[in-house]
Order: C-alpha cells, then sequence, then structure tokens
C-alpha cells in the first residue's frame, strides 16, 4: 500500500543518502585526507644473508584440529604431513626432507 506519510520518509531517507553519498564521493575524488604510510627499510636481507634455526634453538609446531571438538585431524587417509627445505643452488633445486613427530598435549 502506498500512502503519503510514507512516500515522504522514503524521500527523505533517499534525499539524506543521495546527499551523504555524493559528498563521499566528493571526498573519494579529491583525495580528501588521505591515510598513507609509507615505510623505508635500509637494511634488508637478500638470498646470500643465510640463518640456521637450529643454531638459535628455534622450534615450530603445527597442528590441525577441530574447531568444534578441538581433537587433532591426522588420519592418513586424508592428511599428510611433510617438511621440507627447498634450495636453488646454481640454477639446481634441492629438497632435504626434515624428521618432525607429531604434536602432544
Amino acid at each position: 500500500m502506498n500512502t503519503i506519510t510514507g512516500g515522504i520518509i522514503s524521500f527523505c531517507v533517499f534525499t539524506i543518502f543521495f546527499i551523504y553519498g555524493s559528498l563521499k564521493l566528493t571526498h573519494l575524488i579529491d583525495k580528501y585526507n588521505p591515510q598513507i604510510s609509507e615505510i623505508e627499510e635500509k637494511s634488508f636481507y637478500d638470498q646470500t644473508d643465510k640463518l640456521s634455526l637450529s643454531d638459535i634453538g628455534f622450534n615450530f609446531a603445527v597442528a590441525v584440529e577441530g574447531y568444534i571438538d578441538k581433537e587433532l585431524k591426522i588420519d592418513p587417509r586424508y592428511v599428510k604431513f611433510m617438511a621440507r627445505i627447498v634450495t636453488v643452488r646454481e640454477g639446481l633445486n634441492y629438497e632435504t626432507i626434515l624428521p618432525f613427530d607429531y604434536c602432544t598435549k
């Protein structure tokens, strides 16, 4: 059902949205109040930098568990874990398979 009151309210809402949208579009076009962050890193790492994680005692753990039941999902029919290091030396790819243990509580 169409009423005069509903039409006036709809027109007011449309007008407010149109004015707000026009204002924001103008801000977007004029680049009003941009927030630009720039960080310049003077010292960075490249391929010649080496780090041995075993020398610094670095360990990490990964587990696949259910969100609700919090049980580990280690069914070998569906999940296969593999840890490896892939390196490139003189244009050749080398792969090293790493030993690992399953996470426990």
